[in-house]
């Protein structure tokens, strides 16, 4: 039941699974970048549809002014609520980098260990190669 084929090991496997890891967070890093942005631009527009709807622009009846502070204050809401949606995506953005940062830490720190892990077991398997070498060269 032999294969060909080398076994790979435990902190290969691990740079691996990194790897994979990373890629999946770098991919929702730029989702939440994008929302992020998105979000800014519609607050931004907000901000310029409240600043246009002051009130004081020529003559007004009651149902004006009670239409237009209605509107304001729908439109201050989603200002608000956009201003929240901002904030929470920031952190995100954040944390997310973070997280890809400490991911490709371990996957260096993995891929590190085993190739030193590869470097030392063809250091022993030369090392084995030549004791036997000597032995037969001896008896």
């Amino acid at each position: 039941m032999g294969t060909d084929k080398p076994r790979r090991s435990v902190f290969e496997l691990l740079a691996l699974r990194e790897k994979i890891l990373i890629t999946k967070k770098s991919r929702n890093l730029s989702l939440l970048r994008q929302e992020l942005e998105k979000t800014e631009r519609l607050r931004d527009q907000l901000d310029a549809a409240i600043d246009q709807t002051e009130n004081g622009i020529g003559e007004q009846t009651a149902g004006q002014l009670r239409a237009n502070n209605w509107y304001r204050g729908q439109m201050m809401e989603q200002r608000d609520t956009m201003r929240n949606r901002e904030s929470f995506l920031s952190q995100e953005v954040d944390t997310t980098r973070r997280d890809v940062a400490q991911s490709r830490r371990r996957e260096t720190r993995a891929a590190d260990l085993a190739t030193a892990r590869k470097q030392t077991e063809a250091q022993d398997r030369e090392d084995k190669a030549e004791s036997d070498l000597f032995d037969r060269r001896r008896g």
